[in-house]
């Protein structure tokens, strides 16, 4: 670690493991002209090895640098004390605790620090005669990450509860303490706490970066600490997101500490998600969400079960009537029918709730042989058609509380189903990982008696929605574990995508009211609010005698090309072009006009290569040209 003094002088602190020997060497080193040159001030001593630095702290000239001295039979906390900015140290060693370490001056002869005995509790200790003596202020089971203060009255802590972080505060000197916030990242390895001027405080919580498998997280205080803000969250995975309109949403979010125990959170926006509060967290992975209506809304959590609020998500509690952890499974799909009717798959079995999920029941279950290894997805038409399908590659038709298994030519495990109408649906699975690229995707026309894979694709798709028979969006990964959304206009038989080559794979994604989400690992996000989607139902029924009526020359093209079209009467008119995922990205004309043949250029530079659509709109027809701009 690096502490700086002034401009010119600074201190950096190094650790260095001695193979030959096994043992730590711990290096200090000084600048006096702003880092041109180091001189190692380190105490040159046999004491110095096995001896590994926690902290430091300097103000002036006077500075401690603290840790523990390590050795195969014991192990103590020490400190080293220097009067004069490094010159000379002095040793003090605290042989009751197994390190020492988050050391804060008050003043010349106070200070505090945080210390550990060996298998035993936590305490904050301070000293009123510069380490010639020091007691106990405050012990706790759990582990205090840092500590500092506003003044010798107020303090603040980060310290854990019940496996997660918390921030305590004390108004008398540290001798009863109060929680003021939680909900932060939890257990991990980088802690930051940070007090003043005045009456503000920043906490930084991060484990190894912005990449890790953690999580980073800045708070911030403006009142000595009595309430918390989070500026910043950054959860390595972001699991599903719902809106309820265009402004109001939830996203599920979770990670791995340390020790890979599993975290999850509840975000919600009310502003289109310019922000998002946390406002639960759930034991485990938060798997998937869904809403009802504005009020009820449900998730399941692996392996935690099924949780659910009624007051639009500010609040979750736990569904009793869906079991815990049976027989070693978990909820991992949900789906409503209509605002009452709605299905839960829980391992082998389907629950099903008829009034707003007030209570549930089993209402289907596999039968033995050869029934579904594990439910991983499920999509209802109406209350009593449904499919689901599983881990080992399997497809089940559910009529009329029956089960019908279809062929689908394969063992991998199928992760999504979704369908636009009754007949017409698509299936995606396979994995991504250390064994291998392995994807698939299945189609049917036929209401899932007959199932056929579509091999053109290429990408492993986590999550997917078709607003009709033709037009749809996925979202996932390619080969390399880089992460893409994709669109098709032929009911899946051929994909482009729309967005690619993104740093972390997409998990989810969901459209509301003109705007588009997608979210994924590592916190990404993506947003559109401008989705202004082509209705393909409309598209059909428009007089094919007309198309003649709109020509795009030439097509495909490089750079740009001549719209042609042809008016029948006079009136308002609208040239509009939408791109793949039938975002509207340029207007090309909007007047009224006489009735005639009209030419018009659009300048495709600075669009990306790929399908568009060029739409003609008048008062009493519309007519869509399907464009290719190539590279």
């Amino acid at each position: 670690s690096l502490c700086a003094t002034s401009v010119n002088t600074a201190y950096l602190f190094r650790n260095e493991y001695i193979d030959d020997s096994a043992q730590w060497r711990s290096h200090i080193l000084k600048t006096s002209n702003g880092g041109s040159d180091w001189k190692d001030i380190s105490p040159d001593d046999n004491d110095q090895y096995d001896f590994y630095i926690s902290s430091e702290t300097f103000i002036g000239s006077k500075g401690v640098v603290e840790g523990h001295h390590y050795s195969y039979d014991t192990g103590y906390g020490m400190i080293l004390e220097t009067p004069d900015a490094g010159e000379t140290w002095n040793r003090i060693k605290m042989m009751e605790y197994s390190n020492v370490y988050n050391v804060k001056i008050l003043n010349d002869t106070t200070a505090y620090f945080l210390a550990r005995k060996p298998y035993d509790k936590y305490y904050l200790c301070r000293t009123t005669d510069w380490f010639g003596s020091w007691s106990v202020v405050f012990e706790n089971s759990s582990q205090i990450h840092a500590f500092n203060f506003f003044d010798n009255e107020n303090y603040i802590a980060i310290t854990e509860q019940d496996g997660q972080d918390i921030i305590i505060k004390s108004d008398n000197g540290g001798y009863t303490w109060r929680k003021v916030a939680d909900k932060l990242v939890g257990a991990i390895w980088m802690y930051r706490l940070f007090l003043g001027p005045g009456n503000t405080g920043t906490v930084i919580i991060s484990k190894g970066g912005r990449e890790s498998t953690g999580g980073s997280m800045i708070m911030r205080t403006a009142d000595r600490g009595e309430t918390w803000s989070c500026s910043r969250f950054n959860p390595p995975c972001l699991n599903d997101i719902n809106f309820t309109s265009r402004n109001t949403g939830i996203v599920l979010g979770h990670f791995l500490d340390h020790w890979n125990n599993c975290f999850g959170y509840v975000f919600r926006t009310e502003n289109n998600g310019n922000s998002w509060n946390i406002v639960s967290t759930l034991p485990g992975a938060p798997q998937s969400c869904l809403f009802t209506n504005n009020s009820v809304g449900f998730i399941s959590t692996w392996p935690a079960g099924l949780y659910q609020t009624t007051d639009g998500g500010f609040s979750w509690s736990k569904n009793s009537w869906v079991p815990y952890n049976e027989e070693n499974s978990w909820p991992v799909s949900l789906d409503f029918v209509n605002d009452s009717a709605g299905y839960l798959a829980y391992g082998k079995k389907l629950y099903k709730t008829g009034n707003r999920g007030e209570n549930w029941v089993v209402w289907l279950e596999c039968p033995g042989t050869g029934c579904i290894s594990h439910i991983n997805s499920i999509f209802f038409i109406d209350e009593i058609t449904g499919w689901a399908v599983g881990e080992k590659g399997e497809i089940f038709l559910i009529s009329a509380k029956e089960w019908e298994q279809a062929t689908s030519g394969t063992s991998l495990p199928l992760t999504k189903v979704f369908f636009a109408d009754r007949n017409n649906g698509w299936i995606a699975g396979g994995y991504g990982n250390s064994d291998g690229f392995n994807p698939i995707f299945l189609k049917t026309v036929d209401g899932g008696v007959s199932w056929a894979e579509i091999v053109t694709i290429d990408y492993l798709i986590h999550d997917m929605y078709f607003s009709n028979a033709l037009y749809g969006w996925a979202v996932g990964e390619d080969r390399y574990g880089k992460g893409c959304l994709l669109a098709t206009d032929n009911g899946g038989i051929n994909w482009y995508a729309s967005v690619d080559d993104l740093p972390y794979p997409l998990t989810s994604i969901n459209f509301r009211e003109g705007v588009g989400w997608a979210v994924g690992n590592n916190g990404l996000m993506l947003r559109n609010e401008s989705v202004d989607l082509i209705d393909a139902e409309a598209l059909r029924k428009t007089d094919p005698g007309r198309e003649s009526l709109l020509e795009c020359y030439p097509n495909p093209f490089r750079s740009e090309t001549v719209i042609s079209y042809k008016l029948l009467v006079t009136g308002y008119v609208e040239i509009n072009i939408y791109d793949y995922m039938g975002r509207r990205v340029s207007r090309v004309v909007n007047e009224k006009l006489t009735e005639g043949s009209y030419k018009v250029t659009w300048d495709a530079k600075g669009f990306k290569p790929g399908i568009y659509f060029c739409e003609l709109k008048t008062t009493n027809n519309r007519v869509v040209q399907k464009m290719v701009l190539l590279k």
